[in-house]
C-alpha cells in the first residue's frame, strides 16, 4: 500500500520539486542583476557611481575626459596588431571618434582626472613620428615664453623588437581651446603631458597620458611600464 501510494504520488513530488527550482532560480538571477548595480557588472548604475572621477564643478573639458562620464574596468587593450597591459585601477572611458581607447585615472588629491588617450588611424597613417611629437610639445605654453622644444625631453627605444619614442612635457595645456582631437574649453596651467609613439606591424599607434602636473608624475611609472608591456598580438 505504501508503495503503491509513493508510485501515485511520484509525478506530484517532481512537479511540485521542479516549481521549486524554478522559483529558487529566479530568485537567485533577480539577485544577481541586484547585486550587479553595486559591483559594476551591470548597467543600471548612476553615472555618479560609474565614474572614475568627474571634473571640478566650473573646469574646462581635458582632452579624453568630458565631466560626468561613466567609466568601467579597464582590461588589457589590443589594436593594430600590439596587445598591452593596463594599470591596476585605471578605468576605459567611453568610446571616442580616432581612438583605439581613453583610460581614465583619478589621483588622490589632483584637481582633475587624468586622461590616457590611445590613436591608431591605419597603415601609414596618422602623419610621421617627429610630426606628431612636435605638435604635441607645441601644444603647451611655458609661463616665460620660452620654447616648449628647449624643455621638452624625447627619447628613442626599443619595446619587445619595435621603436618607440617617448616624449614629456609641462606648462600651460592649449589644446583643449580646440583641434580635432580635443575636448573643447579653455587653456590649462600647471599640466603634463607624456607620450608614446609604437611603430608597430600595422603602423603606428599613439600613447598620451595628459592632466594636472603632478598626477601625471605620479602616473609616469604606470604609463612607463604600460608601454614596457606592448607586444605584438594575434
Amino acid at each position: 500500500m505504501n508503495i503503491l501510494t509513493w508510485r501515485r504520488y511520484t509525478p506530484l513530488t517532481l512537479s511540485m520539486l521542479l516549481s521549486l527550482i524554478v522559483l529558487v532560480s529566479c530568485g537567485a538571477d533577480d539577485s544577481d542583476r541586484a547585486r550587479s548595480a553595486f559591483d559594476g557588472t551591470g548597467t543600471s548604475r548612476s553615472n555618479a557611481d560609474q565614474a572614475g572621477g568627474t571634473l571640478p564643478e566650473g573646469h574646462p573639458p581635458v582632452e579624453g575626459l568630458e565631466p560626468d562620464v561613466a567609466t568601467r574596468a579597464a582590461s588589457d587593450g589590443q589594436v593594430a596588431g600590439l596587445g598591452w597591459t593596463v594599470p591596476d585601477g585605471w578605468r576605459l572611458g567611453p568610446e571616442k571618434s580616432m581612438r583605439a581607447a581613453t583610460y581614465v585615472v583619478t589621483v588622490d588629491g589632483a584637481a582633475a582626472p587624468v586622461a590616457c588617450a590611445v590613436y591608431y588611424f591605419g597603415p601609414s597613417q596618422g602623419g610621421g613620428i617627429r610630426e606628431n611629437i612636435d605638435r604635441w610639445i607645441g601644444q603647451f605654453d611655458q609661463p616665460d615664453g620660452s620654447a616648449s622644444q628647449a624643455v621638452a625631453v624625447t627619447e628613442q627605444l626599443e619595446v619587445n623588437g619595435m621603436p618607440v619614442t617617448t616624449v614629456e612635457v609641462s606648462g600651460t595645456y592649449t589644446a583643449s581651446m580646440g583641434g580635432p582631437m580635443s575636448g573643447g574649453g579653455g587653456a590649462l596651467e600647471d599640466y603634463r603631458m607624456r607620450g608614446a609613439i609604437i611603430e608597430g606591424p600595422q603602423g603606428a599607434v599613439f600613447f598620451k597620458l595628459t592632466g594636472p602636473d603632478a598626477a601625471v608624475v605620479t602616473l609616469r611609472e604606470h604609463f612607463d611600464a604600460m608601454i614596457g608591456s606592448v607586444h605584438r598580438h594575434g
